[in-house]
């Protein structure tokens, strides 16, 4: 079990996951996920929208999007990334001019701490998670409307529904906001909760 496991266990439902290390991850990082409805809940929208305001406040910023298609990879069959990991590499970097992208195989193993463990030595200041992670912590529920909240179970570690039409859900124990228009409210939300 990787160390920031632990972190994550023993802060519990405080709200924002903080992260305090000195192994894979050096001072503090704050992490949380945006989960929804399903396809077209507007994830996507919120995370993107959230990740521009936070780097307007001058934080950095990691994200992990979480694909569920099973047969899914970055690599192409037949490129020469695609053949390095045939021939049984551990880990294979495909570095261009502009970006650099590792593609690891995890068959099998818990694709969240795989994605984690590719952080390690990551300056971090937030790390937005778009889909559930499979471990508790605080997240923000994508909706089209009110219909779909009922589609999906929102769970107990909801702390705010995200939506492009918030005037269209009624009475909620929780916070409903405008995922473009209110950004900046959401994201004082998320921080706030340190």
């Amino acid at each position: 079990m990787f160390d920031w496991v632990k972190h994550i266990f023993l802060a519990g439902l405080l709200g924002v996951i903080v992260i305090r290390g000195e192994g894979l991850f050096q001072g503090c990082m704050k992490i949380f996920a945006v989960t929804g409805s399903g396809q077209n809940a507007g994830k996507t929208t919120a995370v993107v929208n959230l990740v521009s305001e936070f780097k307007k406040r001058g934080l950095s910023v990691g994200t992990i999007k979480q694909i569920h298609e099973m047969n899914f990879s970055m690599d192409k069959r037949g490129k020469d990334s695609w053949r390095h990991a045939e021939a049984g590499a551990d880990i294979v970097i495909a570095a261009s001019p502009v970006e650099a992208v590792a593609i690891k195989r995890i068959s099998g193993l818990n694709r969240f701490d795989e994605a984690m463990s590719l952080l390690a030595g990551q300056e971090l200041d937030i790390l937005v998670i778009e889909g559930h992670p499979g471990v508790d912590m605080p997240m923000l529920y994508a909706a089209r409307d009110s219909d779909f909240c009922g589609s999906k179970p929102i769970g107990q570690n909801v702390v705010a529904v995200v939506s492009l039409s918030p005037e269209n859900f009624g009475e909620m124990n929780l916070p409903v906001f405008h995922m473009t228009r209110d950004v900046s409210e959401i994201a004082d939300l998320v921080l706030a909760q340190f």
